[in-house]
């Protein structure tokens, strides 16, 4: 799963550096590849696209003792925000409408 962690950092961040990819593999060993995921799909939604922000959310859930997705489901669902953030980002759309950029 860790290649689908850096596959979408790529996608929705931009380049993996080797700093990133050491930050990433951070970030996963800290929580897990899921969480990892999750973390920084968090940050995408947020707009803050940015590596550090990612690892705080990761830390944070870490400090939570937060360790799988239906942790964070039922974390989010006591602060009453009923673990909305789990379905709502959607992968970019790729259209071919034939004009060249």
């Amino acid at each position: 799963m860790s290649g689908e962690v850096f596959k979408f950092y790529e996608s929705e961040f931009g380049p993996l550096t080797p700093y990133i990819a050491e930050e990433i593999g951070y970030i996963i060993k800290d929580v897990n590849e899921e969480l990892a995921l999750e973390a920084l799909k968090t940050a995408v939604l947020a707009n803050k696209r940015t590596i550090k922000y990612a690892a705080a959310i990761a830390r944070n859930w870490k400090s939570q003792n937060i360790k799988t997705l239906n942790d964070l489901q039922a974390h989010e669902k006591e602060r009453g925000r009923n673990g909305k953030h789990q379905n709502t980002y959607e992968a970019p759309k790729q259209y071919d409408d034939g004009v060249n950029f």
